[in-house]
């Protein structure tokens, strides 16, 4: 949950709750249907993980990155 500010609602600060899923796929040879964001965005697991998004989506992308190495070495 984070409280952006939105010129379209007369700059009142609003309350926005993001949503993330995370998968791993068993073949490449998926598509992927939007129902609801035309913003989506389908990003490939990189190690060490590509900056995506700052305010909500790095830091999610940096813990799963630290529990997939930390599994990895146990």
């Amino acid at each position: 949950v984070y409280y952006p500010v939105y010129k379209r609602f007369g700059g009142e600060q609003v309350k926005k709750t993001v949503v993330i899923f995370l998968a791993k796929l068993k073949s490449t040879a998926i598509e992927v249907h939007i129902s609801e964001h035309p913003g989506f965005q389908w990003v490939n697991w990189s190690s060490p993980p590509v900056p995506i998004e700052a305010k909500t989506i790095d830091k999610l992308v940096n813990k799963v990155h630290e529990y997939l190495t930390q599994s990895k070495d146990e």
